[in-house]
């Protein structure tokens, strides 16, 4: 760490501390977070039928018992970035209920 005059020891650059490299990052080209909330995602999958002899056929709709189950849709893109900023502009003391408010208002707008 170098010093100057009347000041404590300043930080060195990071690149060049061992083991952190200043390269950029990646931007996002598609404008959705979507594909990365389940990368696994692969859609729906076909019935095989192989269970369709049992009391209980997994194969059918019913609960969700894996995250590849869910799909995200991409207009979750905007609703969370606008709840995001509108959490950090009012800075609320009860999260939970400026949540329940914020949400209430916009199913409001849709209607």
């Amino acid at each position: 760490m170098a010093t100057q005059a009347g000041a404590g020891p300043q930080p060195a650059a990071l690149a060049d501390m061992p083991g952190h490299s200043v390269l950029p990052v990646q931007m996002r080209n598609d404008g959705s977070i979507a594909a990365m909330s389940n990368p696994m995602y692969k859609g729906i999958p076909p019935y095989t039928g192989a269970w369709a002899d049992c009391a209980y056929d997994p194969e059918t709709p019913g609960p969700i018992y894996h995250p590849d189950q869910v799909k995200v849709e991409s207009s979750m893109d905007e609703v969370m970035r606008l709840y995001t900023k509108a959490v950090l502009r009012e800075q609320p003391v009860d999260v939970v209920e400026f949540s329940r408010a914020w949400f209430t208002e916009r199913a409001a707008e849709q209607s």
